[in-house]
C-alpha cells in the first residue's frame, strides 16, 4: 500500500482488509495455528 502526502491507502477499506488477511495468513503459516496467529496480530 502506498502512503504519501497525497494518498494513504491504509484508509482504503478493500486494500487494508486484503493486507490484513495476507498478514494473518503469513502468521498462520509461521505459527501453524490460527489462535497463535491472532495473538501475534
Amino acid at each position: 500500500m502506498s502512503i504519501n502526502k497525497r494518498r494513504d491507502e491504509r484508509l482504503n477499506f478493500f486494500k487494508a482488509t486484503d493486507a490484513a488477511f495476507t498478514y494473518l495468513k503469513e502468521l498462520h503459516d509461521e505459527f501453524g495455528s490460527w489462535t497463535l496467529a491472532m495473538a501475534a496480530y
